[in-house]
């Protein structure tokens, strides 16, 4: 199984090392990829830092690789 993260924070800052923290520590939980990606202002008001370990079972493509952005929309999201 896979695992994601999420930081959401009211005040824009630079959350990254923290989301590479938390993905180090859950990197048994999906050893095949990792991403992550930091959203500010314009996109929200404060911050939002979503990351994801994969673990490759069925789909061993680069196409399940997240955060995945809908390309209609401009969301991201991730999710197992």
């Amino acid at each position: 199984m896979c695992g994601i993260a999420g930081i959401v924070s009211t005040a824009p800052g630079d959350f990254g090392s923290s989301m590479k923290k938390m993905l180090q520590a859950m990197v048994h939980r999906g050893p095949d990829d990792e991403g992550e990606i930091v959203l500010g202002p314009p996109q929200c008001s404060g911050s939002v830092v979503l990351g994801s370990c994969r673990l490759a079972i069925l789909d061993l493509t680069g196409r399940g690789h997240m955060p995945m952005q809908n390309s209609g929309t401009g969301d991201w999201m991730v999710y197992n």
